[in-house]
């Protein structure tokens, strides 16, 4: 007796009535893994030139071309963003659930819509120096940001002071918001994964200040 073939196609599906397909298509959105979608423009580690494009190099969602019934419900939990600069790209992104991961130098290119709708957001910095000057005021338009974690390529000791002037400066810029929450912030060293996050970033400036102390010949 052979073995049974598996049933990888349902091929009655077309045959369902419609409130069960859009339950069934609704059912795989609402499950969907959550993305980390990685958006670069077309010269990622230049804030000097224009802006192009930018682009994800994660796949489109299969189930935007699937089918139009797929297609139709999907478009409830994507949108089109990242559409800024002279020659545009489609990147369909999910904001309530996609972090979006970005470099220090193409997080300033961002456009104030897309600012406002990112949650959750990754930021390769290579400079402390650039992220504090030109990179900290980027963020006073996301006001739904729940989550942001750095990748340091530089010593956490560099980015010492950055949670505690990035809480003060959200917190002052949406003090009028009802109902704000400050989001989580951590920094993460590249290659070691040490980490300075609100519970302990106070505990390594003062290792800091300590070392400064030692090497100045201080008692």
């Amino acid at each position: 007796m052979s073995a049974p073939i598996p049933l990888n196609t349902f091929h009655s599906f077309s045959r369902l009535p419609q409130e069960i397909r859009i339950q069934i298509w609704r059912a795989h959105l609402t499950s969907m893994e959550p993305r980390n979608l990685i958006i670069r423009s077309d010269h990622p580690t230049s804030f000097t030139r224009p802006l192009q494009y930018f682009h994800a190099s994660n796949p489109v969602p299969s189930v935007l071309h699937t089918c139009r019934e797929a297609r139709l419900e999907a478009l409830s939990f994507f949108v089109v963003a990242f559409t800024n600069g002279s020659n545009p790209r489609l990147t369909w992104t999910n904001f309530q659930f996609d972090t979006i991961n970005i470099t220090e130098w193409d997080l300033c290119k961002l456009s104030q819509l897309d600012k406002s709708r990112v949650r959750q957001m990754i930021v390769e910095s290579m400079s402390a120096e650039y992220f504090h000057g030109e990179c900290r005021g980027e963020f006073t338009d996301m006001a739904n940001l729940s989550r942001l974690e750095i990748i340091s390529a530089e010593s956490l000791y560099a980015r010492a002071n950055l949670i505690g002037s990035m809480r003060r400066l959200l917190i002052v810029n949406f003090k009028d918001m009802p109902g704000y929450v400050c989001p989580e912030i951590r920094i993460v060293q590249k290659g070691t994964q040490w980490e300075m996050n609100i519970h302990n970033y106070e505990a390594i400036m003062r290792v800091r200040r300590e070392q400064i102390r030692v090497n100045r010949g201080g008692i």
